[in-house]
Formats: C-alpha cells, structure tokens, sequence
C-alpha cells in the first residue's frame, strides 16, 4: 500500500452546520469523511507537508468511474454528488493521525414538522397581536455522568418552527462577526440577516453577494501581500497557512461569482453562499490581524456517548474550531498518556483551555473532569492527577510561564481552585454549576477574544466575556401589526438546578474566575450565596 497523503485540514463547501461533516471509524482502521447535504458538494484537502504534491485517485465505489482531482496550490480538491460511496486511494492522513480511506456522501433524512403547541397568540393592552413562544429547559450538557437522572436538553428548533408559524421566517444560524470595540469577533447564534432580522428578498440578496464579494477582494489583496518572499523561509507554516486560506478564499469566491450570475439562483443557496462568505471573512481578518504564532493549547474531550447531534458534541467543536481559527492554537485529543507526551513537547505555552464534561460520575467513579480519547472511549482517571501531570509537563515543567488555565467544564470551581492555591497556576476560570452548552462556548469565545486578541489581562477578559454574554438576545415573538420582532436576554447567570429559567432567559450557570493565592477577589455573578461551596478558599 502506498505511503498515505499527509492533509492538514479539510473543507466542504456548501455545508454551514458542521455536525453534517463528521470523520467516523471505518473498518481496518481506517476512517471514513461523512457528508450530509441536500446538494452537491465540493471537498478541498490542504497538505501538511509543503513538499507534498501526489493527488490520490477518488473513485465512485459503483460505477468505478473516477472523479476529477482538480490542484488549487496548497492542495486538491474534487466535486462530489449528494448521494454515493467513494474510495480514496493513497489514503489521507490528518494530523491527528486517523487515516481516510473513502468518502461516504448522502441526503440527509426527511423530518416531520412540529406542530404549533409551542405557540400562542397574546393581546396587549394596546390592542394589537403578539406571538410568543414557550420553551422547554435548555441543554445543560457539560455536566453528565453514564445514566445520569438529570437531562435537561432541548432546541432552539422550537423557537424557530412556532416564529415560521406565526409569520416571521428566519434564516438560519450563521456565523456573523461582532465589533467588540477592539476588532474582536465572536461566534454567535442569530436569527438575522445583516443586522435585519427579517427574510431578504432575492434582490437584497444579490446585492449582499456583490458587497462581499469586492469586500472579499481586498481581504484577498491584504493577504498576499502578507505572504513572505520566496527567500525567506523562517515562518513556512504561516506562510502554508495563509496559502490555505487564500485558496479557500479563491473558492468561495468563484462560487460566489457562479451564484450571481445564475438570475435563476434560488434564495436558499443564495443565503447558503453569502454565509460561506462571511466564514471566509471572519477567517480572513483574523489571519491578517493576528500573528500566526501562538502561545496556547485547547485540550478536548467528547465521549462516544455523544452522538452525533448532541448539543455538547456540537458546542465543544464549534468552540475549539473558533479559538484554533482566533489564536492559531493546536486542538489536541487522545487518551491521557499521548496527550501528556504531546505537551511535553510545547514550550512558550502561555494559557491552556479544556473543553470537557464536568463533575462527572462515569460508570461509578467520581472524576471531576470526564476524559475520553479521539475515538470517545472513557478513561477514569482522577482531574487532579491529570492536571499535574499536563500542566508539570508543558513549558518544561515551568509553572510560572503559564498565564491561565480555563476549564470551561460544569463544576469545575473545584479544580479552579486547586489550581490556583495548590499548584500555583496565575490565572483560572470555570463554573460552579452546571453550565449551558451554548454559552459555555460563547462564553470561551469572548475570553480568547479579549485575552489574546485584544490583548486584555485575564480578570478584565473574564469579565468583559461576562458582559458580551448578558447581551445576548433571542427573539421571543413578533408583533402582528408591525411585524416588529420582540426579543429577551438570551441567558441569565444562575444556578439551573434551582430554576432553569429566569422569564424568558434560560439560567446558564455561575462562572468563576480566581487568581493565584487565597486572598483573591471571587469573580463571579450575581451573588451566589444559596449556591457557593463553602470549602472553596478555606484551609480544611
């Protein structure tokens, strides 16, 4: 069998939920690239080695027909049909090390409409017609032990489907860039389309594609001539870096111009390609703002027990992907030991962010943190001994170059606490609740936005990811008469086991943030006496 092709990353376009686009074990042990989508497709391949040029054979696995293997510089890329099977030969390697030996494309599943229970129609003293929408509890998922009581998961699907019935489309989520008054962005959950929350015709939709188009040209333009001469070769991963994204760019763009030309084009793909374009853009800025360099690493854990659509599965990857695109920060996963050997090997490691299930019970054992390696599998091993063994490793073992450890985890104020009055460790934050899965994704967004975007100090970052959070709106209804849509907080902080709701806010979780030593000022909100550990900051 010949030597695999080394890929550094893979795109789809076409595809904005990235839960439809999924790596999953195959036989032999090998992988397979799974793709859900109700049109064609188009996968593009980055190499991880600059020297790399082969391009493997993709071939449908029934007809035996070969696809088109087209080269775009740093990489290949090949059209694909909605529906078929198709082996790749050499097979691909991703950096992580699991090995891709077909492609396995399809439709996704029918599903029924829900009806309107949700929905109900108020009059206000002003005589004119309200619609709002009673939600169930929201998904509190980084807190979950193997058949565990406690389920508090839900969609905002019901939102969306009672806000259609009564007269109000929406588009769908979209990654949209926010100004934080320093040029941070953040990935967040809108209903809206520019900063309209109504559904554009097809003519303001063509006139947004134009809009980012020219606006994606001189993103163009900044990032090649931010590419160092052909002489210089003392950064060639940024320099491969940004050859990656011009590439992506270069195909977004030319879907962008086929979309356009097309007069019959309909609005969904026209929203589908204007979405394309604002991820491109986002990524854009933040290559051309940002160094290439980083000085952090995110550690992630999702158990086989997710599956494939869970809202923690769903929020951990949309939040390591934001903050490996933000900070250019490895993503790395696997079983305790490997991830210790691959920290052993990072020096300069400034902060180290961990995405997992928190206060977990797992099969009988308390852990605090609930490890799983790439393939999901469950190791029961104490948080305490892994952080020591992570965090005496890195930097050579030298603590004090370490400026913040983040557990964005449920229950994690334990830990948080260990870390900064045991270990020594400057900086760190957590929860001492259950926490919502998608806040707790947008919560680390803004952190390592402000952190090492703006450059913030970790208190003024905590609590500036603090106040971005509590601004956060969802649409609760709209008012017939005016077609005005009406919206509430999105969260509010809380414990969520003593009320998941506070009116139309679901109640999110209590964050912490403490400094080395057991004088620090407790940052977290509102007051939580009813709900706070007293053995947190005490010497017994």
């Amino acid at each position: 069998m010949a030597e695999p092709v080394a890929v550094l990353r893979y795109e789809v376009s076409g595809i904005l939920d990235k839960d439809k686009v999924n790596v999953k074990p195959a036989t032999d042990g090998a992988h397979m690239l799974q793709i859900v989508s109700k049109d064609a497709t188009k996968v593009t391949f980055y190499y991880d080695d600059e020297n790399e040029k082969r391009q493997p054979s993709i071939v449908h696995q029934t007809t035996d027909k070969e696809r088109k293997v087209e080269s775009i510089g740093n990489g290949f890329s090949v059209s694909l049909p909605r529906d078929g099977k198709f082996s790749i030969e050499p097979q691909l390697q991703l950096k992580d090390g699991r090995r891709i030996d077909h492609i396995s494309a399809y439709k996704p599943k029918a599903t029924k409409k829900r009806t309107r229970a949700g929905c109900q129609t108020n009059v206000s003293d002003s005589g004119s017609s309200t619609s709002t929408v009673d939600d169930k509890d929201h998904d509190y998922q980084r807190s979950e032990g193997v058949g565990s009581s406690e389920d508090f998961s839900s969609s905002d699907d019901d939102v969306e489907d009672c806000l259609q019935e009564v007269g109000m489309p929406l588009l769908k989520r979209r990654r949209v860039s926010r100004d934080g008054g320093g040029g941070g962005t953040v990935d967040d959950e809108v209903y809206s389309f520019a900063s309209s929350r109504y559904l554009p015709s097809q003519k303001e939709l063509r006139s947004e594609i134009i809009n980012r188009i020219n606006e994606l040209h001189v993103l163009k333009e900044k990032l090649m001539f931010s590419l160092p001469s052909t002489e210089d070769t003392s950064d060639a991963d940024s320099a491969a870096k940004t050859v990656g994204l011009l590439g992506r760019l270069n195909l977004v763009l030319e879907e962008s111009y086929e979309t356009y030309r097309h007069k019959s084009a309909s609005a969904d793909n026209m929203k589908k390609v204007v979405q394309s374009m604002e991820e491109v853009r986002i990524t854009s800025l933040a290559a051309i703002e940002m160094p290439q360099t980083t000085g952090g690493v995110v550690l992630l854990f999702i158990p086989k027990t997710e599956g494939d659509d869970s809202a923690f599965r769903r929020e951990a990857i949309r939040e390591a992907d934001f903050i490996h695109d933000l900070t250019g920060a490895q993503v790395l996963t696997g079983n305790a030991s490997e991830l210790v050997s691959k920290v052993s090997d990072l020096v300069g490691i400034k902060w180290v962010h961990i995405i997992a299930h928190g206060g977990a019970n797992v099969y009988g054992k308390h852990l605090g943190l609930w490890l799983a390696d790439d393939q999901g599998n469950t190791e029961r091993l104490d948080a305490v001994g892994f952080l020591h063994a992570i965090l005496n490793n890195i930097n050579n073992g030298d603590k004090s170059v370490l400026d913040v450890v983040s557990i964005n985890a449920c229950l994690s104020a334990d830990l948080v606490d260990y870390v900064t009055a045991s270990m020594g460790i400057k900086n760190a934050w957590g929860w001492t609740t259950l926490c919502e899965a998608s806040c707790a994704r947008l919560f680390g967004h803004m952190f390592y936005s402000n952190y090492v975007r703006r450059g913030m100090s970790p208190d003024k970052a905590f609590d500036a990811a603090k106040h971005f959070v509590e601004m956060q709106t969802r649409v609760i209804g709209v008012d017939k008469s005016t077609q005005m849509a009406i919206s509430d907080r999105k969260y509010a902080w809380g414990d969520p086991t003593v009320n998941p709701k506070e009116g139309n806010a679901w109640v999110a979780g209590i964050p912490l943030f403490l400094s080395k030593g057991w004088d620090t000022t407790r940052k977290y909100l509102p007051s939580c006496s009813k709900t706070w550990s007293s053995n947190i900051h005490t010497d017994e």
